[in-house]
């Protein structure tokens, strides 16, 4: 078995992509996804079943982006961008989120602006306002 079946079979296990299959169901408008290669590896296949309406939103390493569907949204999250927030690898997804979080919480209108502009979901990711 690979490596990759394994982490596949500890994530049907562990009930990830069912968990996952229910949050498509929940009518959101928008999901981020900030998940290393093991978890990416478990939901791959569900990703197939996200509503049309529902808009993905992943924070990640090109590498992993690579893995993603061209549907979603992808916020690179490298050397380049942790340089630029002045963090460490570690804490640079989740503080592209919490910057993107800031600047919709001053301006909630950005919410739905992000849902349709890529460019400026990763200008968000790179400043709190």
């Amino acid at each position: 078995m690979t490596k990759k079946e394994k982490i596949k079979k500890i994530g049907k296990k562990k009930g990830i992509e069912n968990r996952l299959k229910e949050l498509f169901n929940s009518n959101y408008d928008i999901i981020f996804f900030i998940l290393g290669t093991n978890y990416l590896f478990t939901i791959l296949d569900a990703l197939k079943e996200i509503p049309e309406e529902t808009r993905g939103i992943f924070f990640g390493s090109k590498r992993n982006m690579e893995l993603i569907p061209e549907t979603y949204f992808k916020i690179i999250s490298s050397d380049r961008e942790k340089n630029k927030l002045r963090t460490t690898l570690m804490e640079l997804k989740g503080r592209q989120l919490l910057n993107v979080a800031v600047n919709v919480k001053k301006n909630p209108y950005l919410l739905y602006k992000i849902r349709n502009d890529r460019d400026l979901l990763y200008r968000l990711s790179l400043n709190a306002r």
